[in-house]
Protein backbone atom coordinates (compact mmCIF):
# COMPACT_ATOMS: atom_id res chain seq x y z
CA UNK A 1 0.00 0.00 0.00
CA UNK A 2 1.50 3.29 -1.09
CA UNK A 3 0.42 6.60 0.36
CA UNK A 4 0.65 9.54 -1.98
CA UNK A 5 2.41 12.62 -0.58
CA UNK A 6 -0.18 15.10 0.70
CA UNK A 7 -3.11 12.69 0.47
CA UNK A 8 -3.68 12.65 4.24
CA UNK A 9 -3.76 16.43 4.68
CA UNK A 10 -7.53 16.58 4.24
CA UNK A 11 -7.93 14.24 7.23
CA UNK A 12 -5.98 16.42 9.66
CA UNK A 13 -8.03 17.83 12.49
CA UNK A 14 -8.01 21.51 13.28
CA UNK A 15 -6.75 22.25 16.80
CA UNK A 16 -9.04 24.07 19.20
CA UNK A 17 -7.37 27.31 20.17
CA UNK A 18 -8.26 28.89 23.46
CA UNK A 19 -8.51 32.67 23.31
CA UNK A 20 -6.05 34.22 25.74
CA UNK A 21 -6.69 37.95 25.55
CA UNK A 22 -3.85 38.92 27.90
CA UNK A 23 -1.27 36.85 26.03
CA UNK A 24 2.04 38.68 25.77
CA UNK A 25 1.03 41.51 28.09
CA UNK A 26 3.16 42.37 31.07
CA UNK A 27 1.96 42.11 34.65
CA UNK A 28 0.99 45.21 36.60
CA UNK A 29 1.58 45.47 40.31
CA UNK A 30 -2.18 45.26 40.95
CA UNK A 31 -2.58 42.15 38.78
CA UNK A 32 0.33 40.41 40.48
CA UNK A 33 -1.08 41.30 43.89
CA UNK A 34 -4.54 39.99 42.91
CA UNK A 35 -2.98 36.81 41.51
CA UNK A 36 -1.02 36.12 44.69
CA UNK A 37 -4.03 36.86 46.90
CA UNK A 38 -6.23 34.52 44.86
CA UNK A 39 -3.49 31.88 44.79
CA UNK A 40 -3.29 31.88 48.59
CA UNK A 41 -7.07 31.55 48.91
CA UNK A 42 -7.27 28.73 46.36
CA UNK A 43 -4.35 26.86 47.94
CA UNK A 44 -6.54 26.32 51.00
CA UNK A 45 -9.56 25.19 48.95
CA UNK A 46 -7.97 23.14 46.17
CA UNK A 47 -5.45 20.35 46.49
CA UNK A 48 -2.86 20.63 43.79
CA UNK A 49 -1.01 23.50 42.22
CA UNK A 50 -2.16 22.25 38.81
CA UNK A 51 -5.82 22.71 39.80
CA UNK A 52 -5.07 26.16 41.18
CA UNK A 53 -3.28 27.25 38.00
CA UNK A 54 -6.19 26.03 35.84
CA UNK A 55 -8.64 28.19 37.81
CA UNK A 56 -6.30 31.19 37.73
CA UNK A 57 -5.83 30.86 33.96
CA UNK A 58 -9.57 31.27 33.48
CA UNK A 59 -9.84 34.13 35.96
CA UNK A 60 -6.87 36.15 34.69
CA UNK A 61 -7.27 35.14 31.01
CA UNK A 62 -3.61 34.14 30.76
CA UNK A 63 -1.81 30.95 29.87
CA UNK A 64 -0.51 28.28 32.26
CA UNK A 65 3.09 29.28 31.71
CA UNK A 66 2.44 32.94 32.52
CA UNK A 67 0.50 32.14 35.70
CA UNK A 68 3.00 29.52 36.85
CA UNK A 69 6.00 31.73 36.16
CA UNK A 70 4.54 34.65 38.11
CA UNK A 71 3.75 32.41 41.09
CA UNK A 72 7.33 31.10 40.99
CA UNK A 73 8.71 34.64 40.91
CA UNK A 74 6.66 35.71 43.90
CA UNK A 75 7.42 32.54 45.89
CA UNK A 76 11.11 32.67 45.03
CA UNK A 77 11.56 36.21 46.27
CA UNK A 78 12.18 37.70 42.83
CA UNK A 79 13.72 41.16 42.95
CA UNK A 80 10.65 42.80 41.42
CA UNK A 81 7.80 40.62 42.74
CA UNK A 82 9.14 38.93 45.88
CA UNK A 83 7.86 41.65 48.19
CA UNK A 84 4.27 40.49 47.56
CA UNK A 85 4.91 37.25 49.43
CA UNK A 86 6.09 39.15 52.50
CA UNK A 87 3.29 41.72 52.36
CA UNK A 88 0.42 39.26 51.97
CA UNK A 89 1.21 36.40 54.34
Amino acid sequence: MRIEPGSLLKDLRVPIQKLITNQGKGWTEAEARDLWDRYLKLSVQLGTRKQIVEVLCDEFVRGRFSIGKMIERIEGGDERWGHLKKEMK
